[in-house]
């Protein structure tokens, strides 16, 4: 599940792998990363499109008891580790999905 999700949301593996359920309000289709997260300290609403929403409706069942969305393998209490995240997502052919989205949007 890691590993697509950048591609719908376009946001750093840092601010993904620290997820957290309470964070997404699938209702209104958006994600707000508190400041405290944020690498710019500001904090960001990220809009949900219809196929992020349907992953996270997946996901749900099997993390959504749990703070995180991608929780560590070895414990529920942590976050998937960065490298892990960084891993899944170079994998899929594009290293930095914030980088590209600012190019592809003009931001």
């Amino acid at each position: 599940m890691c590993a697509p999700f950048p591609s719908l949301v376009f946001t750093r593996p840092g601010e993904l792998r620290k997820a957290g359920w309470d964070e997404f309000d699938l209702a209104a289709k958006q994600w707000s990363i508190p400041v405290t997260k944020m690498k710019m300290g500001v904090a960001r609403v990220v809009p949900l499109s219809r196929l992020a929403v349907a992953v996270l409706e997946e996901l749900r069942p099997v993390t959504g008891k749990g703070r995180y969305l991608f929780p560590s393998v070895r414990s529920s209490r942590d976050p998937v580790s960065i490298e892990y995240c960084q891993c899944r997502t170079s994998s899929s052919g594009i290293s930095g999905w914030a980088a590209t989205a600012a190019l592809l949007l003009g931001g």
